[in-house]
């Protein structure tokens, strides 16, 4: 079996675990976080079919690569690709393109990039870890017939943490804007989407071609955990896995907490999703009804805040960025 695998999710929730994992099998490799379906969705125009459109795309996967510096390695965000790796594969995509530019859509050049990378690892089969990517489902299905999806969750209230000190990480990237990023009822409300948006689409159109882990399951048991997923993608020899050591930060112990209201906003907002996945709930109190109108009425000056922040990673119109993140 060779079909792409795609590991989506909430950020903060494990995804960066479950691809390491995957990326210890010998005939699959997974790239870290392209993005490619947010910049479709903020680059497509009506020459979207066209030349200059195929270039960008081109040259929008090439600066990602020139990203996948060694340095990035030790700096544990999954990357394990060297300079000697980049100039290589930057190389013959390059080639590539020149020679098939003309005749080509942007799923044969997504396709074609990640297919020369997964073979200068020595790997015939590539997967691809961009949680954002969980808004997309239906157009990489689209795009990729065969694809398979693992999505992982991980307990609201925890990914809500990790997702407020995300800034004081080691490495983290521009810790200003991740800090501007985070407030407790819309970052509950973006892990809440991502689970229903994948919820919809594993019962719908994608259906048997998706599998759902638990990241505490994965960390209290990476070898069942493991075997499950391995058993999902088709691959017939699994060899002993165990949690990777400094180079995952999602699950590293953090004397850091949230705030009571911050907790008792996510336990109400993501109720249900609590539930079913099994995690502890918490009851309703009047407690928590103070914390909801505390979470409301700090929400504006929070979107001031980040709306800045969103326009300058997504790129395009932040209407047509909100509208991907609705359940389709």
């Amino acid at each position: 079996m060779n079909s792409p695998v795609f590991i989506v999710g909430a950020p903060r929730s494990g995804t960066t675990l479950v691809s390491q994992l995957l990326s210890t099998y010998s005939e699959l490799f997974v790239y870290n976080e392209t993005v490619f379906y947010d910049y479709l969705s903020a680059s497509l125009s009506e020459d979207e079919e066209g030349v200059t459109f195929r270039r960008k795309v081109y040259e929008f996967l090439s600066q990602k690569l020139r990203f996948a510096s060694v340095k990035e390695v030790d700096s544990g965000f999954g990357c394990v690709l060297t300079e000697s790796d980049v100039a290589s594969i930057s190389k013959e995509f390059g080639e590539w393109f020149e020679s098939n530019g003309q005749a080509c859509d942007h799923v044969d050049i997504f396709n074609c990039f990640l297919s020369i990378t997964a073979r200068h690892q020595g790997k015939q089969r590539w997967g691809e870890k961009t949680p954002g990517h969980v808004y997309y489902l239906s157009n990489i299905l689209g795009d990729f017939p065969d694809a398979q999806f693992v999505h992982v969750v991980r307990d609201p209230r925890n990914f809500l943490r990790s997702y407020k000190y995300a800034w004081a990480v080691k490495g983290a990237r521009n810790p200003d804007c991740a800090k501007r990023l985070y407030h407790p009822l819309a970052t509950s409300a973006h892990w809440r989407q991502s689970v229903r948006s994948f919820a919809h689409f594993s019962e719908g159109k994608g259906a048997g071609r998706c599998l759902e882990v638990r990241f505490e399951d994965v960390v209290n048991d990476v070898e069942r955990s493991a075997k499950t997923i391995f058993q999902f993608i088709g691959a017939d020899q699994v060899a002993p896995v165990q949690l990777p050591k400094g180079s995952n930060t999602s699950f590293r112990k953090s004397k850091k907490s949230l705030d009571t209201w911050e907790t008792e906003v996510c336990g109400f907002l993501c109720r249900k999703e609590i539930e079913r996945y099994g995690y502890e709930k918490v009851d309703f109190n009047w407690s928590m009804a103070l914390s909801l109108l505390r979470a409301v009425v700090t929400l504006p000056v929070y979107c001031l805040r980040v709306y800045p922040v969103l326009k300058a990673r997504y790129g395009g119109s932040l209407f047509k960025y909100f509208a991907n993140r609705l359940i389709k």
